[in-house]
């Protein structure tokens, strides 16, 4: 170590022993931020700047970077983010190293958690620099490990690096005998392992639970718990989750953690809604959506926020601009002489006069452009209602029809309600994925009709039809996509009730839906035997192609194939 380490290692010490003795009051804000109570810590660190006119600068860069974790903890990022760049003004400053390398870890995690990983990952990479070049605690480097793992996994799908960054922090756990540390890396390990399919997940998922129950961080025990409830969702056990998405829903309710509340009412309305229980799935489903609402106006306050407060500053600066270029006229007439001096007087005048027809249009142009932004927002925001509402009801509808399809024993009425249900269920599918983006315009046409062919599977497993979907990746208008929902579903309840015969072991449809050149390809085949044998009249196919107004092509020589393309535009 050099003279400067040694000498950033004293500032260090000397810093930390101060800041130690400053306030108990601090100490208790600290505290409450590491076991995630943002409210409470808020508070002490108020109550701190309150009883202390003056204080260290070093402490005052301890105190604003607290104070942004604790507004980065209650989701509310604008304020967290002025705090954050306050206290890397004061670190600069001082050159606490070590600081500043925390600084810039906890800057990446701001940034992960509002999925902007280019960011995380500079900033990670400005605290790396730290870390080969100047003393950082262990603490520190173990949060780099913990941070650099969470990239690999989220950013790059990197699930094996990913490991070996949680099991470096472990390490450095031990020897600093920081439970939290090595509950946070496991739970790490856990979510890479479920992505790797390998049955440790489980295992590991566990152990980070066990931890942070003895550590007392609720925060982290819920998000541990909801990555146990999605793996015993993924491997089809729901109802061994059972027990956890309680255990969650109940620490989320005592905590008033929004985040996992609305997560774990939607896994009690996936867990109901699988053992058939609609009414109490109905009841976590609003539960759910009213939380969903509540989030997003919650947002949208913040970004209105935000904006002012950005308004605001840009309205500072240009008068101070106005303000320097008018001192600078003035020196400027002292130094010329008289016919200078009216010169400089009239330039400015213009001058002054440019400016106020300036900031005048500039201020109108701003006005009418809010005025427009929130019409824009409010019609959104009705929209999404609507689709909401109208979502709402069609599960409702299928909720009516499925008690209904139980009651029924004719083959012929029940296969009558089926058809109704599924084709109810594609539009409900749409009217989810529309309330669920963000251009209610177009939609992506992957994820819905995926979550189609998800909700005809069971049909699939119990005919012993095997299905292969091959769907490209891209945005199509709404009303393209319900179209092709309800022709796709309609030609997969044909085949299923038509196509094959008893004695026909081997069944099997395939559908593409391709596009090139804004050319869409939609493609539907099965092998079915019984479709050679008659003629075949698809009345509601030949209407659903005339309402897209498309041509198309249907060959029965050898099982059933329908073909049509379709020119569409601004492909995504």
């Amino acid at each position: 170590m050099n003279f400067k380490d040694y000498y950033t290692v004293f500032l260090f010490l000397f810093t930390n022993i101060l800041f130690a003795q400053f306030s108990s009051d601090f100490q208790k804000g600290v505290t409450y931020l590491e076991l995630s109570k943002a409210d409470s810590a808020l508070y002490y660190f108020q109550k701190f700047k309150n009883e202390h006119a003056t204080y260290p600068d070093s402490t005052k860069g301890i105190l604003q970077m607290n104070l942004g974790k604790a507004y980065k903890l209650k989701t509310e990022y604008a304020q967290s983010l002025e705090h954050l760049e306050k206290a890397e003004k004061i670190f600069k400053k001082l050159q606490l190293q070590n600081r500043l390398a925390e600084l810039y870890i906890f800057f990446a995690e701001f940034y992960r958690a509002k999925y902007d990983f280019n960011f995380s990952q500079k900033y990670l990479k400005l605290a790396k620099e730290i870390i080969d070049t100047s003393f950082v605690s262990p603490e520190n480097i173990a949060y780099y490990w913990n941070r650099k793992a969470a990239i690999y996994t989220e950013k790059e799908d990197d699930y094996y690096n990913s490991i070996k960054c949680s099991e470096k922090v472990i390490a450095i756990a031990q020897k600093i005998h920081s439970q939290s540390l090595k509950a946070s890396s496991l739970n790490e390990i856990g979510y890479a392992y479920e992505n790797l399919n390998n049955p440790k997940a489980e295992i590991f998922y566990k152990k980070s639970l066990s931890l942070f129950e003895i550590v007392g961080d609720s925060i982290y025990q819920a998000n541990v718990l909801a990555n146990l409830v999605r793996l015993y969702a993924k491997q089809e056990r729901i109802k061994d989750a059972k027990e956890f998405i309680d255990k969650g829903l109940q620490i989320s309710q005592k905590k008033q953690y929004n985040i996992f509340l609305k997560t774990f009412n939607l896994l009690n309305y996936h867990y109901y809604k699988k053992t058939g229980d609609f009414e109490q799935a109905l009841k976590y489903h609003e539960n759910y959506q009213e939380l969903e609402k509540e989030e997003f106006i919650k947002k949208w306050n913040s970004q209105l926020i935000e904006a002012e407060r950005k308004y605001e500053s840009d309205k500072k600066d240009s008068e101070i601009a106005i303000k320097e270029l008018s001192l600078k006229n003035q020196s400027n007439e002292l130094k010329n002489s008289k016919i200078k001096l009216v010169s400089s007087l009239g330039i400015l005048a213009v001058s002054i006069m440019i400016t106020i027809i300036i900031i005048t249009f500039y201020r109108k142009t701003k006005k009418s452009n809010k005025t427009l932004q929130n019409l824009s927002h409010e019609n959104e925001f009705l929209l999404s209602e609507a689709n909401h509402r109208i979502n709402n009801n069609l599960q409702l509808i299928i909720a009516l029809l499925t008690d209904e399809l139980r009651k029924i024993e004719k083959r012929d009425e029940r296969d009558s309600i089926k058809k109704v249900l599924s084709k109810v269920e594609t539009i409900s599918t749409l009217h989810r994925h529309l309330y669920q983006s963000n251009d209610k315009r177009k939609i992506q046409i992957f994820d819905y009709l995926n979550e189609i062919r998800v909700n005809f599977q069971d049909i699939f497993s119990a005919n012993h039809i095997t299905a292969i979907f091959n769907i490209e990746k891209f945005s199509i208008q709404t009303d393209l996509a319900m179209y092709l929902g309800l022709l796709l579903t309609e030609l997969c309840i044909n085949s299923v009730k038509h196509a094959y015969t008893k004695e026909q072991t081997e069944k099997l449809i395939t559908f593409d839906l391709t596009i090139k050149n804004n050319i869409l390809t939609f493609r539907y085949t099965d092998n079915g035997t019984r479709s050679k044998t008659k003629e075949f009249n698809p009345k509601l196919i030949s209407k659903l192609c005339t309402q897209i107004k498309t041509d198309y092509t249907i060959k029965i020589t050898n099982g059933f194939l329908f073909y049509f393309e379709k020119q569409i535009k601004n492909k995504k």
